[in-house]
C-alpha cells in the first residue's frame, strides 16, 4: 500500500519520495519521524575460551567464533560441554537496497568477560576478526552471545 500527494506516489510499504528522490529517513522539527531501516537479531550461547571475534565479509554475512589464547578459533575443545564452537552465521541478509550496517555484538559475563562492540560501516566494506571481549583464561566459558545488525 502507497501513499499518494496529488497523484503523486509519496511512500510505499518501505520508501518515502521528496521530488522523486527515496528518502532514507523524514525529520520534523529535528525528530525522526520515518527511517528505511531493518533489524536483524541473534542470540545464542557459544562457547569461547578466550575471545571473541567477529567479522563481516561485505557480502551480508555476519559471524562470530571463540578464540582460543594464542588468538586462533577454536573448533575442537572438549571442555566446550556441548555448547557449540568455531565460525557462526550469525546474521545473513541481501546487500541489496542497503548502504550501511550497523554491527553490535555483546557478550554477557559469564565465565569471567562479557563486553560488546558497536561500529556502522559501509555494506560493502569488509570487517577482519575484530576482538569483542575477552574472556578469563580459566577454560571454555559458555557466554550468551547477542548480535544486532542495524540496515540502513
Amino acid at each position: 500500500m502507497g501513499l499518494n500527494f496529488n497523484g503523486t506516489a509519496i511512500a510505499t510499504s518501505d520508501e518515502v519520495f521528496f521530488n522523486g528522490t527515496s528518502m532514507g529517513a523524514v525529520y520534523l522539527n529535528g525528530t525522526k519521524l520515518w527511517s528505511k531501516e531493518q533489524v536483524l537479531t541473534d542470540t545464542r550461547t557459544w562457547c569461547i575460551d578466550h575471545y571473541l571475534y567477529v567479522k563481516y565479509d561485505g557480502n551480508g554475512n555476519v559471524q562470530i567464533a571463540g578464540a582460543e589464547p594464542s588468538g586462533g578459533v577454536h573448533t575442537g575443545r572438549g571442555d566446550c560441554g556441548g555448547v557449540s564452537q568455531g565460525w557462526y552465521t550469525a546474521v545473513s541478509f541481501s546487500t541489496t537496497g542497503w548502504t550501511n550496517i550497523r554491527i553490535q555484538v555483546t557478550g554477557s559475563s559469564t565465565g569471567g568477560g562479557g563486553g560488546s562492540y558497536d561500529t556502522t560501516i559501509g555494506v560493502g566494506t569488509t570487517l577482519g576478526n575484530t576482538t569483542v571481549t575477552t574472556y578469563g583464561d580459566n577454560g571454555a566459558a559458555q557466554p550468551s552471545i547477542s548480535v544486532t545488525v542495524t540496515l540502513t
